[in-house]
């Protein structure tokens, strides 16, 4: 609880409301919101300055250019840009040869005696094959083996019988020359062009970081170190440069809800807040942030008859889920829109004709968590205690053999709906297996536990809970636990359940590629 306290203190900076400022005027004064995003321009300043120390270490003795060769090496560029013109005037070529005359290799039994006289053959194949590969390293390589082609013809076919092909060679050669080679060369010389012109704007960008990162004085440094300390005290309201590492778990509170906001500027160090939406992804991390919301549900929640809203750190816990959740998006959108999701403790009105209703339905997936399906799964772990009482063995038993009517089958239709709750269905999930493995239940209880569970993550799921790999894995080793103690019941209940949701996972792909899915 400490930690999350914590954790909770640090994005209050990350992902902090007011205006970032570069605070780098006369006199002016960088607020607490910028102090992340200066510690990572501190960083990366000091970086460049030792690479830019290390660059000038090594280039003492070199030219320009050729500290430029050294430092870029565009051949894969080349290579690629001359592979796109001459296939293109391969292409060309094949229609100003539309008999195939040049096409393909020229062997001794199409023509007597070739290898004996054309010591080198050439067609237009062997040069598609060559620019495919990326074996030409300058266009004028192409044009000697162009030459080569129509060379070897007139070589070959001498006298008044190859008259017909010097003929042919000649005016494949002039078509070459006049319009497909002065395409080639004016295309390579605009590319090349463009490219130095690339090289060089980077050239003068990266000049131009190197000369900040070194005029950046000793002074400045300590007064971007001034503004994150600055930052930390803000964050809990407190004069205490160590305020964050001090907080404890009575200070956990959700934080509070932003709107989706933009990054003023493109800048070429990652964005705070997508790094600290992907270190709470982690799944080490889900995993403890998971298993602390099952234990708070059974111990505190369930234990003091409560709900999860009114716990003290349920709701914050959700809310760092629901940022995990959005971290796909943050990281694809590369940091530069990106937003506090709700706690969830009171519904969003949401204005339909501005959204869609997926977008809607997006906006309260903080509140549907805390406020519909987390209560839905609490009920379900109190109906699992209670099956697991009054099946034999069990301290309800004969009371309720006697007294208690028969159970009620489970009810999906309280699950509908529910797919987009990651959350939800992992802490479903974890729930389900815990109680499958030896001790936790029994196999009379199991019989009524097991289908409210299956209805419960069909819902959650959405009817594709057989592709869920992780989750059939962690099944799989709970039972295993058992080694040879596993009883036949729970085994054959378990792998009932296993087939009806691959059976489900069959279905709806049926439903999607319209029924034409085979089966073995």
């Amino acid at each position: 609880d400490d930690a999350v306290a914590q954790i909770q203190g640090c994005l209050r900076i990350v992902f902090h409301q007011r205006d970032v400022h570069d605070g780098g005027g006369s006199g002016g004064g960088a607020t607490a919101g910028d102090s992340m995003e200066a510690a990572a321009a501190r960083a990366k300043h000091e970086a460049e300055a030792a690479a830019a120390a290390m660059g000038k270490a090594r280039g003492r003795g070199r030219s320009g250019s050729e500290s430029r060769a050294i430092d870029r090496d565009d051949s894969d560029y080349q290579h690629k840009l001359l592979r796109k013109i001459i296939t293109a005037a391969v292409r060309a070529m094949r229609e100003a040869d539309p008999r195939g005359l040049f096409l393909n290799p020229v062997t001794d039994e199409i023509a007597p005696g070739y290898s004996k006289v054309i010591k080198e053959p050439m067609c237009i194949r062997t040069i598609e094959d060559k620019a495919e590969e990326m074996e030409y390293d300058h266009l004028s390589e192409y044009e000697r083996d162009v030459r080569l082609l129509f060379a070897n013809c007139i070589k070959y076919n001498i006298g008044k019988d190859g008259t017909w092909f010097r003929g042919e060679a000649r005016r494949q050669e002039k078509v070459w020359k006049e319009d497909i080679l002065s395409q080639a060369r004016e295309l390579y010389k605009k590319e090349t062009a463009k490219r130095r012109k690339q090289l060089e704007r980077a050239d003068q960008q990266d000049e131009a970081k190197k000369k900040k990162a070194a005029s950046e004085t000793a002074e400045e440094r300590k007064r971007r170190a001034d503004n994150i300390s600055k930052a930390l005290k803000d964050a809990s309201g407190s004069t205490d440069d160590n305020a964050i590492t001090k907080l404890k778990g009575e200070n956990v509170d959700p934080l509070p809800p932003s709107k989706a906001k933009r990054r003023k500027k493109d800048m070429d160090y990652p964005s705070m807040p997508c790094i600290a939406s992907m270190l709470l992804s982690d799944p080490f991390v889900v995993r403890i942030i998971l298993d602390r919301i099952l234990r708070s549900l059974r111990a505190d929640v369930l234990g003091g008859k409560s709900i999860p809203a009114a716990h003290s750190i349920v709701p914050s816990l959700l809310q760092l889920l629901c940022i995990t959740q959005f971290a796909t998006q943050l990281c694809a959108l590369r940091g530069k829109r990106f937003i506090v999701p709700d706690a969830g403790l009171t519904k969003i009105v949401v204005d339909t004709e501005k959204l869609d209703p997926a977008a809607a339905a997006a906006v309260n997936v903080p509140y549907a968590s805390l406020r519909k399906y987390l209560p839905l799964l609490a009920g379900l772990l109190l109906q699992s205690d209670l099956d697991r009482r009054v099946a034999s063995g069990g301290d309800l038993h004969e009371a309720s053999a006697s007294s208690l009517p028969s159970r009620s089958a489970a009810d999906p239709k309280p699950w509908q709906d529910a797919s987009s709750l990651t959350a939800l269905r992992a802490l479903t999930e974890g729930s389900m297996i815990h109680i499958v493995q030896p001790g936790q239940s029994n196999e009379d209880a199991l019989t009524a536990q097991l289908p409210r569970f299956s209805v419960a993550l069909r819902g959650l799921s959405g009817g594709s809970l057989g592709a869920d790999r992780s989750f059939f894995m962690s099944l799989s080793q709970a039972l295993l636990r058992y080694k040879r103690n596993l009883p036949h019941g729970i085994r054959d209940l378990v792998m009932s359940s296993w087939v009806d949701w691959i059976r489900d996972d069959i279905e709806d792909q049926e439903k999607k590629n319209g029924g034409n899915m085979c089966l073995p």
